[in-house]
């Protein structure tokens, strides 16, 4: 299709599409989106949100809850993605409408509640962030196949036709497969795992306690000796007394305190938990998988609380020199200026590039079902999280991860992203 073909079909999109267009006349594709003699002609049309030049999308996120948890930024990272997506041209001459996130407040009933909203009122045709302590939704979405894409650490995400996380499924069901980067990656940079003990402690939520099980048999498979591993913290509010839980990190080592502390929490917990005890005398390493976001190093006390803190990170880091984390960086400083990088920037803007990667593999031929078909033959490798494949990322993780260290009030990369093999996992994490 020719240059004046693409900018008729240009002139018949809303007001807001045309600079998209226009710039898409005049820039290379740097990713999954459309060639300029793309044919909208040849697209599909009439499933739930998707035209011939448009395909409506809309996220379901923790953006506020009572105990200060939030995910909002998985909204600035989505819209990044997305508006570079249509700068480029969109996906087969196909526009992202992108119209944000809906905030369930860490609510079960809201979560479901804005399921059924983007569903029958918005008519979209995916989910895409979706990421929530709780995503009690995700029933709805797949009874009523709508395709959700996301930080998949919540069990309604795996084992479904409709679900997938940017990094596969992070809550392997009973004997499945549990990621084990993170773990051995940790236990590389303390000097390795043998003969030290550890221990994984969790909030006491569905996401907390399905978490346990899998940290737990990877950091076995990375060498430690785990000797404790329970969910036992508030899963909605912050202690004001941390004595319970130190006086069992500090004696679950048979009397003496474990070399590591595995924290399946946020950022709150993780700096009441790991601030208590180093006063109570901790030498040993702290790790956790949230506290990567540039706000904290913007507040003294969980600097202070935090330094010496590990934390896994399942993207590229933004400190990373490599290509990826340029582009990620630039993308979210033209569509959301002066927005801080946080874990979940990263993870709005790779699960959307996710979707643009199997939007691209669907084709013109879009529906809910070839949709799916197209998520379960994705293959490759992403330069954001590594590798992808497929229908098995609905069943484990992909096994991929970054570490960051928390010194000085900075975020230095420790290991840059690396893939290791999965491991099964039990239910009694044997």
């Amino acid at each position: 299709m020719k240059r004046a073909a693409v900018l008729a079909t240009c002139l018949t999109l809303p007001l807001a599409s045309l600079a998209a267009c226009s710039d898409a006349g005049n820039r290379a594709s740097t990713g999954p989106s459309a060639k300029l003699d793309c044919d909208p002609s040849r697209n599909s049309e009439g499933a739930r949100g998707v035209t011939k030049t448009s395909v409506k999308v809309r996220g379901l996120l923790l953006k506020t809850s009572p105990a200060g948890v939030s995910f909002a930024g998985n909204d600035i990272g989505a819209k990044a993605r997305f508006d570079r997506a249509n700068r480029e041209g969109g996906v087969h001459c196909r526009l992202i409408d992108y119209g944000g996130a809906e905030d369930d407040g860490n609510d079960p009933g809201r979560n479901l509640a804005g399921a059924r909203k983007l569903t029958t009122q918005d008519k979209v045709f995916a989910v895409v962030p979706a990421y929530s302590t709780t995503f009690s939704g995700a029933a709805y979405l797949v009874q009523n196949k709508v395709p959700f894409i996301g930080h998949a650490v919540s069990p309604p995400f795996c084992g479904n036709a409709w679900g997938m996380g940017m990094g596969g499924c992070y809550t392997a069901p009973p004997n499945g497969m549990t990621q084990t980067a993170w773990e051995r990656m940790l236990a590389k940079v303390i000097g390795g795992a043998d003969g030290k003990t550890a221990a994984v402690i969790a909030h006491d939520s569905v996401g907390g306690k399905a978490g346990v099980a899998p940290i737990r048999q990877a950091a076995i498979a990375a060498g430690f000796r785990v000797v404790y591993a329970e969910a036992p913290l508030p899963a909605t509010s912050v202690p004001s007394d941390w004595t319970p839980w130190v006086r069992r990190l500090m004696t679950a080592n048979g009397g003496k305190p474990v070399d590591v502390v595995f924290s399946a929490t946020q950022t709150p917990n993780n700096a009441g938990l790991y601030g208590a005890l180093k006063a109570a005398g901790f030498k040993g390493a702290f790790t956790n998988a949230t506290d990567y976001q540039a706000k904290l190093l913007k507040n003294p006390e969980l600097v202070r609380a935090l330094d010496g803190a590990y934390v896994n990170v399942p993207f590229v880091p933004f400190e990373s020199g490599s290509a990826a984390a340029r582009q990620l960086r630039d993308d979210v400083a033209k569509s959301s200026p002066g927005a801080e990088l946080d874990t979940s920037v990263g993870q709005g803007y790779w699960s959307a590039d996710l979707f643009l990667r199997i939007l691209q593999q669907t084709g013109p031929e879009l529906t809910p079902e070839t949709f799916s078909a197209a998520a379960d033959r994705l293959t490759g490798n992403s330069p954001g999280v590594g590798a992808l494949n497929g229908k098995a990322m609905r069943l484990a993780p992909t096994g991929c991860s970054a570490l960051v260290q928390i010194k000085d009030g900075a975020y230095r990369v420790a290991s840059e992203l690396t893939c290791h093999p999965n491991v099964p996992v039990t239910p009694a994490g044997n």
